[in-house]
């Protein structure tokens, strides 16, 4: 994904291979493509795949501008130089790569992240538990039943479930897993993405239908003590974390699975413990430990983001997370470090004070995130009402009447 060392293109191939979904619909390419390039709600996926921002942001890397990209956090976008072209090696590469995945009809990997449910509510991910209610999954499970039958997911080599919510919390995701059969995604395979807190024996035994398609399993633990999980991983259980890690590294020696790998997201809460965390990824026999720098999610403020942000270079402890990264361990084969090509760049607005700073605005940022999500749902009622009666509102109506119900409600 990332360019050769003796190249001086940078490409990623993200734009011409891969679809997000989320909660509210959007489809990305990216999480670092803030922009989305359609909606499901509106579109069907044929649609969003070749939709006139999906076409521009795949110009966007052959003309090497990244112009969508946040280069904050993608080490492949801050690398991209448009004077690179200039130089006729490169502009040959470009056209290689241009004739390699222009005109692509459809993604090789889906990563479902529609439902935000989750028996966890770690603080750099959102304010609160969330889980979706009755209706919101039944309007979630009716859209999953259209995409099982459709050209885009029978055509899909991988899958990723879920980089949003835990894919054992939500009913949603449970449903889907449930009905995959190898007589109709012969060829697939699925990659789970969860917290690993409800990942037991009984549960593994409840999924055989799709055992021959879960081949992957990455877990987000964040913490290697008890002390530091339970800042980090709120409301989870560190003693029954371990106990299932045991259980997936069983699967991995029995060869159930063809990978496992825990995952780290860096703060100033546990970048002290990411040396102890390499120790228990080998230990428990991990293919990779994939460690990533927390990033600002809408529920945080700036000054709660800047207490936690340990790559700023004004963050108080920055030196010492300068210092852990020279720990040799780190430099094992296992180890992925993402992101990290930010540490110690000023990219953005650090509050030096923000003990003060939060101690005035946390009210406000919590009722903001309380209603962003309340307003999520209520547009799920009316668009799962649609559904149930059988009725599709042409996109020309539902787009103006979801963004007016919008306005209103938050104008509310």
């Amino acid at each position: 994904m990332s360019k050769a060392d003796n190249s001086a293109v940078s490409f990623c191939t993200l734009p011409f291979t891969h679809l997000n979904t989320n909660a509210t619909g959007d489809v990305r390419v990216c999480c670092y493509v803030e922009r989305p390039i359609g909606n499901f709600h509106d579109s069907d996926f044929d649609s969003i795949w070749h939709s006139e921002f999906a076409s521009e942001l795949r110009e966007s890397i052959f003309d090497q501008t990244f112009r969508f990209c946040n280069k904050e956090f993608c080490s492949i976008a801050a690398k991209g130089d448009p004077n690179a072209l200039e130089d006729a090696a490169s502009k040959q590469e470009i056209e290689s790569l241009r004739d390699r995945y222009s005109g692509r009809p459809r993604p090789e990997l889906l990563s479902l992240q529609h439902d935000d449910s989750c028996n966890l509510s770690c603080p750099q991910c959102r304010s609160g538990l969330i889980y979706a209610d009755a209706e919101r999954q039944q309007t979630l499970k009716d859209i999953q039943d259209e995409w099982l039958k459709s050209p885009i997911f029978r055509s899909a080599q991988r899958i990723l479930l879920s980089g949003n919510g835990d894919p054992f919390a939500s009913r949603v995701y449970s449903d889907f897993l449930h009905k995959i059969k190898k007589a109709d995604f012969p060829d697939l395979e699925i990659t789970i993405l969860t917290n690993g807190l409800l990942l037991n024996q009984a549960r593994w035994d409840s999924l055989a239908n799709a055992h021959y398609a879960i081949r992957h399993i990455l877990i987000s633990v964040d913490a290697a003590s008890a002390e530091t999980y339970s800042k980090v991983r709120r409301g989870g259980d560190f003693a029954k974390l371990i106990e299932n890690l045991e259980f997936v590294s069983q699967l991995r020696k029995s060869q159930a699975i063809e990978s496992f790998a825990i995952k780290f997201v860096t703060s100033a809460e546990n970048f002290m413990e990411m040396p102890d965390f390499v120790r228990l990824a080998k230990r428990l026999g991990c293919d990779r430990v994939k460690f990533q720098l927390i990033v600002r999610f809408n529920h945080l403020s700036v000054a709660e983001y800047s207490a936690v942000a340990i790559q700023h270079p004004k963050h108080p402890r920055h030196s010492e997370l300068l210092a852990v990264l020279k720990d040799p361990i780190l430099q094992d084969d296992i180890v992925k470090l993402v992101n990290f090509h930010s540490v110690g760049e000023e990219n953005f607005s650090f509050v030096e004070d923000y003990e003060a700073v939060m101690a005035s605005n946390n009210i406000e940022v919590a009722d903001v995130d309380k209603k962003e999500n309340a307003i999520d749902r209520i547009l799920y009622r009316f668009l799962g009402l649609v559904r149930r009666v059988g009725r599709r509102l042409p996109t020309a109506v539902k787009t103006p009447l979801k963004q007016v119900f919008k306005r209103v409600l938050t104008a509310a």
